[in-house]
């Protein structure tokens, strides 16, 4: 009878330990100890620098070519523009300035306008569509593409890049004529580059 309980009790023995071994081999990762320790930084928020420059005016320096489509007339030009504060900031998500300004061409050609401008941010404070509409006078001088009378209207769009400090390069594609309210109107177009300067 004792022989037949130390087999007994052998046998339960073994069982367990084969048991025990099983489950350990098999038992998740997630049980087993944690010893490893993940460190996490705190998150670093990134401010932009490119500033603000709604209520800015800026003053614009431009240079390009006058009547563009025409070979025998073309001549280079020079400009300089000012460029308000917007009037109201971004109604129905876009801003308005006024503009006043006025350019010289390489044959004498003369123009002073004013008229107003829309902006259309593409990018936040980055990339503007800005079409423009004005009205002013021309005088041709001897030598420039007469226009068919001194009062002007000219329409156009530019694009514009806006960089860090809040300066702006662009360029602009104008069409000046008179509207047909003179017998003659052959209208001309622009093709200009600009560099504008935020003024406080």
């Amino acid at each position: 009878m004792k022989k037949i309980l130390s087999i007994v009790a052998t046998s339960l023995f073994a069982t367990s330990a084969f048991g025990a071994a099983s489950l350990a081999a098999t038992a998740p990762a997630s049980m087993a100890p944690k010893n490893t320790v993940v460190k996490t930084s705190p998150q670093k928020t990134v401010m932009s620098d490119v500033k603000d420059t709604d209520e800015s005016g800026y003053l614009s320096v431009n240079a390009g070519m006058f009547d563009v489509d025409q070979n025998d007339n073309g001549s280079s030009m020079l400009g300089l523009e000012y460029r308000f504060g917007q009037l109201a900031q971004k109604p129905f998500g876009y801003g308005l300035r006024p503009v006043v300004g006025a350019f010289i061409n390489s044959d004498k050609g003369r123009y002073a306008y004013g008229g107003i401008q829309w902006e259309f941010d593409i990018l936040p404070h980055q990339l503007y569509i800005i079409p423009s509409t004005a009205v002013g006078a021309y005088a041709a001088g001897d030598d420039s593409k007469k226009l068919g009378g001194t009062v002007e209207f000219r329409s156009g769009v530019e694009v514009a890049y806006q960089l860090e400090c809040g300066h702006r390069i662009g360029l602009a594609f104008d069409h000046i004529s008179n509207a047909g309210i003179y017998n003659d109107n052959p209208g001309t177009e622009t093709l200009t580059l600009s560099y504008s300067i935020p003024v406080n």
